[in-house]
């Protein structure tokens, strides 16, 4: 009975920081506030979690993981993906994409620049009201986070907000 109670014990532990069983009420908050956040500085709507994405994101974390390569997905959602060899936090991973503001001056997305600020623009892309994220760890020991987004941002010659307004301080 000890050995069993240790197992279950120890699943429990081990599973969130794998990822396989998705995040916590209080990660998933933290993660939309930190894209309502930036969301909010260029007025756009606020986002909200979806479940079915986040179960879309695990999909793919957990198969990143596995190969130990960082790469996107061919989902029909907009999407953001990161590699740390430490646990972020939530908030750590949304600034690192949001980070890329600061190459971005409200110009429409085009294949040249893209690269320099899809992550961000995907964060406040207007017309994007659902999100879900998911972290899976590689045998290595690497971090992968996913987020996926419905509807899809980043399509080319348009821009992700009206009027945008480049932070202070940035």
């Amino acid at each position: 009975m000890k050995n069993i109670l240790l197992s279950i014990l120890t699943i429990i532990l081990i599973s969130p920081v794998f990822g396989q069983e998705g995040f916590s009420e209080e990660t998933i908050n933290k993660l939309v506030d930190r894209h309502n956040m930036y969301r909010q500085e260029q007025g756009a709507p606020n986002i909200e979690w979806s479940d079915e994405l986040a179960e879309e994101a695990q999909n793919w974390a957990n198969l990143i993981a596995k190969k130990d390569q960082l790469m996107h997905s061919e989902l029909e959602y907009g999407e953001n993906i990161f590699v740390s060899t430490y646990l972020p936090t939530p908030e750590e991973v949304v600034d690192l994409w949001a980070d890329e503001q600061k190459f971005y001056n409200g110009e429409a997305i085009s294949n040249q620049n893209f690269s320099l600020f899809g992550h961000y623009t995907q964060v406040i892309w207007s017309s994007t009201i659902h999100l879900g994220c998911a972290e899976a760890v590689s045998k290595s020991g690497n971090h992968y986070w996913v987020c996926e987004y419905d509807p899809a941002g980043n399509y080319l010659d348009e821009k992700p907000v009206e009027n945008y307004k480049k932070p202070k301080n940035k």
